[in-house]
């Protein structure tokens, strides 16, 4: 690390955020409209929407509607419902989840609520309390009921 959190001209913060296979922690892929990242010590409330992608390493009271990826950091917590293409949690989530790709839960991620995703990947030491329901969906599937209100 370099001064002010700095390496090669980036800022720590977003190094190694485009989606990768490994399981080093969420990582959404940045599409052309970048990547907007909830920063650990901040709290959003309410609706957050939009076509870029999402980190979230603070937290998030409300409902997440991305047309790109959502990615929860291992200090993330979202208490609300999540519709994205696809959602990696890598913290914890307490609502439902609809990914019209995937939606991926990490060994360290934590989600109490339904999720439904043509696939579904829970990694060994997840924690899960909820229901899944996998098959073809596309943008016409209406999310999955709130839960948690």
């Amino acid at each position: 690390m370099s001064l002010f959190g700095r390496e090669n001209g980036r800022p720590e913060s977003q190094k190694g955020y485009p989606m990768k296979s490994d399981s080093s922690g969420p990582q959404p892929h940045t599409g052309a409209a970048g990547t907007t990242v909830v920063a650990a010590g901040t709290t959003v409330n309410g609706e957050v929407s939009g076509s870029a992608s999402l980190v979230v390493e603070g937290v998030v009271e409300g409902r997440l509607h991305l047309d790109n990826d959502v990615a929860v950091g291992k200090e993330g917590l979202v208490t609300g419902e999540i519709d994205a293409k696809s959602v990696r949690v890598g913290g914890r989530v307490k609502g439902n989840i609809r990914g019209l790709e995937m939606i991926e839960i990490l060994a360290n991620g934590s989600v109490e609520g339904d999720v439904r995703s043509p696939r579904v990947v829970i990694a060994d030491g997840a924690f899960f309390k909820g229901k899944v329901e996998m098959g073809g969906l596309d943008k016409s599937t209406p999310p999955v009921k709130k839960r948690f209100e």
